[in-house]
């Protein structure tokens, strides 16, 4: 299934990254989330990379939880590697790891494109 956004975040911050899928869905904008798209019987980490892969932007939930989840700095990975733009959403002022400030492709013009795209299917 493709998706516009995979919404990646440490599930220390599952409520607020809950709360960013329901305002983008609300929007129009289809989101992926490892806590409710993981289908069943489908080894995580394939569906994980599939989600990954299908999506067109990662919204990347940032806080100090981030930067200590390997699970979540895991998933930056094959976002990198495809060149999907990855969107830091600061909810704490931490500043970002060499690991994931590597991935952080903010202001990029497919970045930019993507959220003109989104922001145009709403009207």
């Amino acid at each position: 299934m493709s998706n516009d956004v995979y919404i990646n975040y440490s599930s220390k911050n599952k409520a607020v990254a809950d709360c960013i899928c329901s305002s983008l869905e609300n929007r129009g904008i289809r989101c992926r989330i490892a806590s409710r798209d993981v289908p069943p019987g489908v080894p995580s980490v394939r569906a994980l990379v599939e989600a990954i892969s299908s999506a067109k932007a990662m919204v990347l939930i940032y806080s100090s939880n981030t930067c200590d989840s390997e699970n979540t700095l895991r998933e930056n990975d094959p976002a990198s590697k495809r060149h999907i733009p990855v969107i830091p959403f600061h909810i704490e002022d931490v500043a970002p790891t060499p690991e994931i400030a590597a991935t952080l492709k903010c202001g990029s013009r497919r970045e930019k494109r993507i959220l003109r795209r989104n922001s145009m299917r709403r009207h």
